[in-house]
């Protein structure tokens, strides 16, 4: 597979590539919510704005960031290294674990 890939072609050329090869996408991320700076991070599952996300810093740490914006197609620029999402936070459980608390608080 690897005779397939492009030579002599164009840093972001070849980004698309490894798109059509891997079938990623991009999302957009931040730290903190608000005016914070968008960092983007390839994935290869389906997440949506608003979902809680794990992702290796530079510095080797894993932090929590929200999901921004997800981009079907990746947008991506090239020059940069974009590293992958870990995964997606199910909240499910404690969202439920929540709602039956304050349902007990309202019945006592």
């Amino acid at each position: 597979m690897s005779s397939l890939k492009p030579t002599g072609v164009s840093p972001l050329t070849k980004l698309y590539w490894s798109y059509a090869m891997n079938n990623f996408k991009t999302a957009d991320v931040q730290f903190e919510t608000g005016d914070q700076p968008r960092y983007t991070y390839k994935t290869n599952f389906d997440c949506k704005a608003g979902d809680l996300a794990i992702v290796k810093t530079r510095e080797g740490r894993f932090k929590i960031v929200y999901v921004a914006e997800v981009h079907d197609t990746p947008k991506l620029k090239p020059g940069i290294k974009y590293t992958w999402l870990v995964q997606i936070i199910d909240t499910r459980q404690y969202d439920e674990a929540v709602k039956n608390d304050q349902l007990n608080e309202v019945k006592t």
